[in-house]
């Protein structure tokens, strides 16, 4: 008899077992004309539609940003971005079709220091406009998240530096700013 439970037992467990492996239905691949140092950094779900976000590297412009929408089925319906001369990083984007945009946030490198981007592209990838903010002192800024909240405000948070030793955290919502000072 116990021969029996544990022969019945080991059978439920492979049975169990069998049916709750996971399947890789498709996978993409990004590669920039530099082919180094590409990257995925941010994924959005909207509807039926699957957007990724990350960084390419190309040999014209350096670290570009990207964003690619594909269907469920793994089909490329768009590519947009964002490229300067210099570098630009992505941290993160929010899309909401009902307003409809799509907002990326990260950095630009303007030749001496890394200036906070916040991006705004339609949903189709096309870009709308892009703006940069610099701390008060002449050192790095990043953004390293974005939402829209529910009055169409667009709020990022990211990082400043005040000197070399100190960093304050941000918070800006629009063009009105308010810093707070993290102390270590």
């Amino acid at each position: 008899m116990k021969k029996l439970l544990l022969s019945l037992f080991t059978l439920c467990v492979i049975a169990s077992s069998i049916h709750a492996q996971a399947y890789l239905n498709w996978q993409r691949f990004t590669d920039g004309t530099a082919h180094s140092n590409d990257s995925a950094v941010a994924l959005e779900v909207e509807g039926n539609n699957i957007m990724v976000g990350g960084n390419v590297f190309n040999t014209g412009t350096l670290n570009d940003i990207e964003i690619k929408n594909y269907d469920l089925d793994g089909n490329l319906l768009w590519t947009g971005g964002y490229a300067s001369p210099l570098n630009d990083h992505l941290a993160e984007f929010s899309c909401d079709a009902s307003i409809p945009s799509i907002y990326g946030v990260g950095n630009s490198d303007n030749g001496s220091y890394l200036i906070g981007l916040l991006i705004k592209m339609d949903m189709n990838g096309n870009l709308l406009w892009s703006k940069n903010y610099s701390g008060s002192y002449p050192g790095n800024t990043k953004f390293l998240d974005v939402k829209v909240a529910p009055n169409g405000n667009i709020i990022v948070v990211g990082e400043c530096m005040l000197s070399l030793f100190l960093c304050d955290a941000i918070t800006g919502s629009k063009q009105k700013w308010s810093h707070i000072l993290i102390k270590e």
